[in-house]
């Protein structure tokens, strides 16, 4: 079961979350990664939007440091968030219509700690009420970006309410 409670969450802990939008509550972060079975250099399977939690937008909170985490799949072995993009083609503080870049999976198989730069984020904290946007650490002042309509997850070189989500507590 999800709760939107805000809660403070710890490395230990080991959360799992929902990614849902501010911009169009009740759309979530999905991850299909029932093709992703080795690593692959551009990364593979699909991210898109789901009006819905039922398992496939479900991660697990992988712990680095000074708010660095990676989005581990709760339903696909070893399967990560990944996102990637030309900088030329996406620069900081520009808003692109429809986004850029590429947000897919990738295989890790080397097991927890060994994700490369493209699978890790910086979750930033925007406020009091549990919101955040997340930053793909390779590609700083980049985000997440979810496009309801589109059903569609890119990356967007400027912060509007389209990248900013509630990560949202799956609790038992």
């Amino acid at each position: 079961m999800l709760k939107t409670k805000v809660q403070t969450v710890s490395p230990s802990s080991a959360p799992r979350v929902a990614i849902m939008s501010v911009k169009c509550p009740d759309n979530f972060v999905q991850m299909d990664g029932s093709e992703v079975s080795s690593h692959k250099p551009g990364g593979s399977g699909k991210i898109g939007v789901q009006p819905h939690v039922k398992g496939h937008e479900i991660f697990e909170l992988e712990y680095y440091s000074d708010g660095i985490v990676a989005f581990k799949s709760t339903c696909f072995q070893n399967v990560y968030l990944r996102a990637t993009c030309n900088p030329r083609d996406l620069a900081p503080g520009v808003r692109k219509p429809g986004g850029g870049g590429v947000v897919n999976c990738q295989y890790i198989s080397e097991g927890p700690g060994s994700c490369s730069i493209e699978e890790r984020f910086r979750i930033h904290p925007l406020g009091l009420q549990g919101r955040v946007a997340i930053e793909p650490l390779a590609f700083p002042g980049r985000y997440l970006s979810l496009d309801a309509e589109k059903r569609t997850v890119t990356l967007q070189g400027a912060r509007d309410r389209q990248e900013i989500f509630y990560l949202i507590l799956e609790t038992s």
